[in-house]
């Protein structure tokens, strides 16, 4: 019964933008379902870490996760009717591209050409290239005697993340449009680069995300796309293993080498034993304030996370990027119960308000030639806009680069609004001849 519960409320908390976005070419919801099936599916269906837990915490989580999944809906449905209501941005996807526009690939080239320079920064100030070092593990999370280096080369690092893996799925687009050798070379130069950072999402989710775009274009069903995004998802979760960032666990089913490597359940279930046991001491805003602060302290979204998760005061010791907690876990920790139904409220309401938005903006592109770089820059949109206002409960300094992004590429330069609120209902899909590559 409780993991009917966690099932149902992870797929609320984690998937629920598709009820305000119900067709093929939601791209975003397509990621959202591969993360559900990789990250909580899969773990409590095929393994035994909810039998092996604690009954107290695991009713708590249960509970948690319940009342946060009312939450998040309440405040998605409120989100989408504003999002319906509002009068819509100028955007420059938001109409059909005869041809690529000059001004989009000229900053995407400039962007992608910046994104490589500090890469390679990144590496000088570290000190060394992760997937090169010695001691895989220490050099992708900045433990040991690579601590010094990431340290000193940290904010470039993380800068250049998210940089190139925002950018890579535009490039990608802008070379199946034009064909050009340059937008292959930045390509395939910016998949390389992100790939010895060993840093498995930041590599591998723009190419899904332009993989996603490009089926949607074609008009394969959503069933195949979203099957196609879950195998993925499974395959990316067992990288560790290939290039011995974790050791290989062959004699592990594949459904626990899965859940290590993507240990969101774990996580969730562990953060709130140590919640328990360290005295539920409740944060307020503490985090939120910490992670805006220039000057981390003790309550630091991600070292708070990992110290109460792990009981170690110094993060160093820890090999580990983060916690990736839901919004109820946050705003349990913050506020009780009340912290996780407003926490996850607030959470739903700009998602569902961003998910609306970005819906009606893409509706009159379905069927033409150039919808996959419409719907990659849709993407880049709602990730450092109203994504970024959704996660509000985790703060990273960082996410300026995706706001500036997305006010580069996506909103025209003169930040007009229509002059007319537009009540007209979203157009039908118009039907395209399936042609599965």
């Amino acid at each position: 019964m409780l993991k009917a519960q966690i099932l149902l409320a992870s797929l609320v908390l984690v998937c629920g933008q598709v009820i305000v976005w119900r067709r093929r070419d939601n791209i975003l919801g397509y990621l959202q379902g591969g993360l559900f099936f990789a990250s909580m599916v899969v773990p409590i269906l095929g393994t035994t870490i909810i039998d092996n837990s604690d009954p107290e915490v695991l009713g708590l989580y249960a509970r948690i996760l319940l009342i946060g999944a009312v939450g998040y809906l309440g405040g998605l449905l409120y989100g989408a009717l504003i999002g319906q209501r509002q009068r819509l941005p100028s955007v420059t996807f938001g109409r059909p591209f005869a041809g690529v526009p000059s001004v989009i690939a000229r900053r995407s080239r400039l962007i992608a050409i910046g994104a490589l320079a500090a890469l390679g920064l990144s590496f000088l100030l570290l000190g060394y290239i992760p997937f090169l070092a010695a001691d895989r593990v220490g050099a992708k999370y900045g433990i040991g005697v690579y601590r010094a280096g990431l340290e000193r080369g940290a904010l470039v690092f993380h800068v250049a993340l998210r940089l190139g893996s925002t950018i890579l799925p535009v490039v990608l687009a802008l070379w199946m449009r034009r064909r050009r050798g340059l937008d292959l070379f930045l390509a395939a130069g910016l998949g390389l680069g992100l790939l010895l950072t060993l840093s498995r999402g930041s590599a591998l989710l723009g190419p899904l995300v332009f993989v996603v775009a490009l089926l949607v274009s074609r008009s394969w069903k959503a069933w195949q796309i979203l099957a196609l995004v879950c195998a993925c998802y499974l395959s990316a979760t067992l990288v560790n293993e290939v290039v011995q960032v974790t050791r290989p666990t062959t004699s592990a089913s594949f459904s626990t080498r899965v859940a290590a490597s993507a240990p969101d359940l774990s996580d969730h279930l562990g953060f709130i034993n140590g919640f328990e046991v360290s005295g539920a001491q409740h944060v307020g805003f503490r985090p939120l304030l910490a992670g805006l602060s220039l000057n981390k302290g003790d309550f630091n979204p991600s070292t708070y996370a990992l110290r109460i998760r792990t009981g170690l005061l110094d993060r160093g010791e820890f090999a580990a990027g983060g916690l990736r907690l839901p919004a109820p876990i946050w705003g349990y920790a913050a506020f009780g119960y009340l912290g996780a139904m407003a926490w996850s409220f607030v959470s739903g309401l700009f998602v569902g308000w961003g998910s609306v938005v970005v819906r009606r903006l893409v509706t009159p592109l379905h069927g033409h030639s150039g919808q996959a770089l419409n719907l990659v820059l849709a993407w880049v949109s709602f990730q450092g806009t109203f994504a970024i206002l959704g996660h509000f409960y985790f703060p990273q300094r960082v996410e300026i680069v995706s706001l500036g992004l997305a006010v580069a590429l996506c909103w025209t330069a003169s930040m007009r609004w229509n002059a007319a609120k537009d009540d007209t209902p979203d157009a039908p899909e118009r039907t395209v001849a399936s042609t599965p590559a």
